[in-house]
């Protein structure tokens, strides 16, 4: 992603309310931007994948709930091929990692807005991310849940950020415009 490292925020207070010293200046080349979608504070930088589909959820037929569930398997049909436990919460949206020994961590932030059924947002999967960037904010709210990276569980097997962005577009495309009847959430 190209532009400085951003904590994004989907209103004042949610930047209050998760960063860890909200009277403390963002430190240099960090910057805090103020969203209008869904979900609380999160951060985008370079090393990650963000993708903000722009669908008709009406004419497609998807329900919200059913749209936020489909971007989470197509971050988990991407992830489970290198070999990853990839896998969803039922009490936190997005796409975490489960790791022997250590708790699950997050890999992928979903957050989006729908104006008139069309949505707007969506997400951002961790791949070489400086995942320091993430100890500026408590992300997406959730106080104690460790945030991980493809590199960080990878290694030196992480793929090219390039691969994995059009895998998870190809996979999301193929979700949404030929879905099984399973498929739908």
């Amino acid at each position: 992603m190209p532009g400085p490292p951003a904590p994004a925020s989907s209103s004042p207070s949610s930047t209050t309310r998760s960063s860890p010293s909200p009277t403390d200046p963002p430190p240099a080349g960090v910057a805090i931007a103020e969203t209008d979608r869904g979900g609380d504070i999160t951060y985008h930088g370079p090393g990650q994948v963000v993708l903000y589909p722009v669908l008709d959820l009406n004419r497609l037929h998807i329900r919200l709930h059913d749209y936020l569930r489909t971007l989470e398997q197509a971050v988990i049909d991407t992830l489970v091929p290198l070999g990853l436990d990839a896998t969803r919460d039922p009490d936190a949206t997005g796409v975490w990692i489960n790791r022997d020994g250590a708790p699950p961590g997050k890999v992928c932030a979903i957050g989006v807005r729908v104006r008139r059924w069309v949505t707007m947002h969506g997400l951002a999967l961790n791949v070489t991310t400086n995942l320091d960037h993430f100890d500026l904010i408590v992300p997406c709210g959730l106080h104690g849940r460790p945030v991980t990276s493809l590199e960080r569980e990878l290694a030196d097997a992480c793929p090219p950020i390039d691969e994995v962005r059009a895998n998870l577009i190809e996979r999301l495309r193929n979700l949404i415009l030929y879905p099984e009847p399973s498929t739908r959430f």
